[in-house]
């Protein structure tokens, strides 16, 4: 079994953990595969020597059987990016603050990576979407497991955002911008914009205004295979559009965007104990005393 790692090296308690996984899968004799930011981080900090850690970056993180991602939910969505279209696992392991896709924490990680030896995990597959962006001279795509963002530019004016499902005209949100989130992330952006939550299983597009204009615009549920065609209107100032958090800058009234569900999925590794209502309870504070 190969064991990829990834993580976000910017946080200084990525280290501990990864040098222990490190030392359990060579005692265990375990392939590895190692972001190069990560062996360059090892190296650095004098806990692998800059052969072996060349050695071990050199073949790319999707040959792994499993993928560790070492941060927060933003370190996960990077993962994501990296590996979704070859459909390899990923177990998220919590090295910061709140986060909905971290299957663990480094508490339980010598005891997570024995079940992943033993094969006592399952595959859960999260859907994403998928974003064709339609510019003047241009053609990009985009692909996310959260959400697309649609938001105004510094010191610029509310958006019009001309929205079409099935080339038919869902509304034209006045807003600070526009979410499309998918199940996984209804917790993300969506949810503080006041969206609703959505089970990671369940199939739907989630489009939730920011701060509308006109009160009556609320967040919609839509069937996940729609296509939904977004054009910012009456806007002089370009506008922004982020992808899981990576953001772009294009002009209005002249890009359209196209959004729909994307063939890929992100598979998340969960173990046999794993239950999102407790992940909800416990990351929400959902029963805590107001006391």
């Amino acid at each position: 079994m190969t064991f990829g790692i990834f993580g976000n090296t910017l946080k200084d308690n990525l280290w501990s953990p990864v040098y222990q996984v490190i030392q359990w899968l060579d005692i265990h004799h375990k392939n590895i595969i190692l972001q190069s930011d990560v062996a360059k981080g090892l190296v650095q900090r004098g806990l692998m020597g800059a052969e072996r850690a060349e050695q071990l970056s050199k073949k790319k993180l999707y040959q792994c059987d499993v993928l560790l991602s070492f941060g927060g939910d933003g370190t996960l969505l990077r993962a994501a990016h990296k590996v979704a279209k070859y459909e390899t696992p990923i177990l998220g392991i919590n090295i910061g603050r709140l986060g909905f896709l971290a299957e663990i924490d480094t508490s339980v990680l010598l005891e997570a990576l024995e079940k992943l030896e033993a094969k006592a995990f399952k595959i859960q597959p999260r859907m994403m979407l998928e974003a064709q962006i339609q510019t003047a001279d241009t053609v990009k795509n985009r692909l996310a497991l959260n959400e697309f963002v649609f938001s105004k530019s510094a010191f610029s004016n509310i958006l019009a955002i001309e929205t079409q499902i099935d080339a038919q005209l869902l509304a034209i949100f006045r807003a600070d911008g526009l979410i499309i989130s998918t199940p996984t992330g209804s917790t993300a952006y969506s949810l503080s914009s006041g969206g609703p939550i959505v089970m990671p299983q369940t199939e739907a597009i989630v489009v939730t205004p920011i701060s509308p204009h006109t009160l009556t615009q609320r967040p919609i549920i839509l069937g996940a295979d729609i296509v939904m065609t977004a054009e910012v209107k009456e806007a002089a100032k370009p506008f922004i559009f982020s992808t899981d958090g990576k953001i772009e800058t294009f002009d209005a009234n002249a890009t359209k965007v196209q959004i729909q569900k994307s063939p890929y999925k992100t598979h998340l590794v969960v173990f046999d104990d794993h239950d999102y209502f407790s992940t909800l309870r416990n990351k929400l504070g959902w029963g805590n005393s107001l006391i």
